[in-house]
């Protein structure tokens, strides 16, 4: 995922959130290299945080799956 402006990034997240998948993964990075990636990664979890939830880790990557509407 990348993004320019804050549009972008927006339609960038808007466009996961519509997606139809229920699963997203994300690089397991330690928290000192999130911090070299000047907080993005901190933002997309939080922004995609609030429709989906860390449900583990598997070879490197965290799973997330979408919170149940119910």
């Amino acid at each position: 995922m990348e993004a320019m402006t804050k549009v972008h990034y927006d339609h960038l997240i808007q466009s996961v959130l519509n997606s139809p998948f229920d699963e997203i993964y994300f690089d397991a990075r330690d928290e000192k290299s999130l911090v070299w990636y000047g907080g993005m990664f901190q933002m997309v979890r939080r922004d995609l945080g609030k429709h989906f939830q860390k449900v583990g880790v598997e070879s490197g990557w965290e799973i997330w799956k979408r919170i149940s509407k119910n």
